[in-house]
């Protein structure tokens, strides 16, 4: 991957596997393009990866944007095929950022990651809700507090904080 191939927004990958967002920060480091061809790996493209960039899947393995419908992406195995107002523009596989930036050529639309409900998450919050009274700490001032909870024959670790009213809240979770 080449420093100058990335655009802020684009999503990259540390060696690790772990996901990273370009930002103006990035472009700005002394060391950013060295840094960059060293330690950073792209991501392939997948049906989540287009989920998560805001298309919608509006047939089976067939994805649009609202906000461009006439770009069609059909998924067939890990090759896409980009249809643009009904003609085939490419089939081939895509790494995420670059696939970030040929979308923006032709829509001028940034895609920019969006989360993705966790439906497990949402469980695991009410369950935690609703058993948070058993482990609120006798310290008033304590403004963190987290407790392992076992749902289904999975072990998570949840977390809260307490907000600006004092209230404590859902702070995500871990599984063990």
């Amino acid at each position: 991957m080449k420093a100058n191939e990335l655009r802020i927004g684009n999503i990259i990958a540390l060696q690790d596997g772990s996901c990273f967002e370009v930002s103006a920060e990035t472009f700005s480091a002394p060391a950013f393009p060295a840094n960059i061809e060293g330690n950073f790996v792209p991501l392939l493209l997948t049906k989540e990866w287009l989920l998560m960039l805001g298309f919608e899947e509006t047939g089976k393995n067939v994805f649009s944007l609202r906000s461009y419908p006439e770009l069609l992406v059909r998924a067939w195995n890990d090759e896409f095929e980009l249809v643009l107002n009904g003609k085939l523009l490419f089939t081939r596989s895509f790494n995420v950022h670059r696939f970030q930036n040929l979308v923006f050529e032709i829509t001028g639309e940034a895609l920019p990651v969006k989360e993705i409900k966790d439906e497990s998450e949402e469980a695991i919050e009410i369950v935690a809700d609703g058993i948070l009274y058993q482990y609120v700490p006798a310290d008033p001032a304590q403004q963190k507090l987290s407790f392992d909870l076992s749902i289904e024959g999975g072990l998570y670790h949840v977390n809260y904080k307490k907000d600006g009213e004092g209230f404590w809240k859902f702070d995500g979770y871990n599984k063990k």
